[in-house]
């Protein structure tokens, strides 16, 4: 199953990891002002651009600072396949940061 996350931080990269073990195709984009993360190819996952990680993904899982919401590409939203889970994981990070 594919799944794209956006965000660049640490929890991503264990989230990543795990989908990837459990054979799932994962694609991460990182958004302005992010780490790159071009570890995640030894884990399974790939880096994409924030369309390339929504495109035909079964679940989109958002993990960014509330910060940087607005740096959410115009249109993302409506990259998302209509029946693909979204998961909205910034306000439970906002605790964390």
């Amino acid at each position: 199953m594919k799944v794209g996350i956006i965000g660049a931080i640490d929890v991503v990269r264990v989230l990543a990891r795990r989908l990837a073990m459990d054979g799932h195709e994962v694609h991460v984009a990182g958004l302005n002002g992010t780490e790159p993360m071009d570890d995640l190819h030894w884990v399974g996952a790939q880096m994409s651009d924030a369309r390339q990680a929504v495109y035909e993904a079964k679940v989109v899982i958002f993990a960014l600072p509330l910060s940087m919401m607005s740096d959410i590409p115009v249109g993302l939203f409506d990259q998302i396949p209509p029946e693909a889970t979204v998961i909205d994981l910034s306000e439970f990070l906002q605790n964390f940061m």
